[in-house]
């Protein structure tokens, strides 16, 4: 597998852009090592800057946790797209599989993160990443009186872990439940019209 670039409306390219760092994350990171390396002895330190911050980015506890719960996401979305386009699929079975995403979603929602953490980690220990969230810097408010409280703002004494879920997890798993909602509607009312009609083989026993 190679990078690839995103794209803006096929699913299929999405996944497949994901799916790249969901399984070779350790030998993009050993590229970019190399890239550094290469870069430092070149003496190139707009590169050598690039490709370090790159590198420390990619090669994260939080990045590596998003890219394996998009890429779950994005396989089942991605699935379920395709199905349209084969000529062995019954209406039956297309509407069967549009119900089962946002059902499969919304029980990611509640209990995927732990369960990504937990194929996340054999990645993790294989290339030595520190399975640990960024902690946020705690600002505490600007007094504008003498009398007010200088207390740390509420939502900076949340755990890592917990506001990773707040502010990546449950967005993330909430736009794609939308989204597939809006994409499968009008498949929705074409079963409406037509659900009386089954698969070609029930088809054909009825002839």
């Amino acid at each position: 597998m190679t990078l690839k670039a995103i794209s803006n409306t096929r699913w299929e390219c999405h996944v497949e852009s994901v799916k790249v760092l969901r399984y070779q994350l350790p030998d993009v990171g050993n590229a970019l090592l190399s890239l550094i390396e290469h870069a430092t002895q070149k003496g190139d330190s707009e590169t050598t800057s690039a490709a370090r911050g790159l590198e420390q980015e990619i090669m994260s506890w939080k990045l590596l946790l998003t890219v394996s719960i998009w890429y779950n996401v994005l396989h089942e979305m991605n699935r379920v797209s395709k199905l349209p386009q084969s000529p062995k699929v019954g209406i039956d079975v297309l509407q069967h599989e549009v119900e089962y995403v946002p059902k499969f979603l919304k029980e990611y929602r509640e209990n995927g993160l732990s369960s990504t953490q937990t194929d996340a980690k054999d990645v993790a220990e294989e290339i030595g990443m520190p399975m640990v969230f960024p902690t946020a810097r705690i600002r505490k408010p600007k007094r504008q009186f003498q009398y007010e409280s200088q207390s740390a703002d509420p939502s900076l004494t949340v755990a890592p872990e917990e506001r990773y879920k707040r502010e990546v997890f449950l967005p993330l798993v909430d736009s794609a439940i939308t989204g597939i909602s809006e994409r499968f509607k009008l498949m929705e009312s074409f079963y409406s019209l037509f659900g009386f009609i089954y698969g070609r083989e029930e088809m054909k026993k009825a002839t």
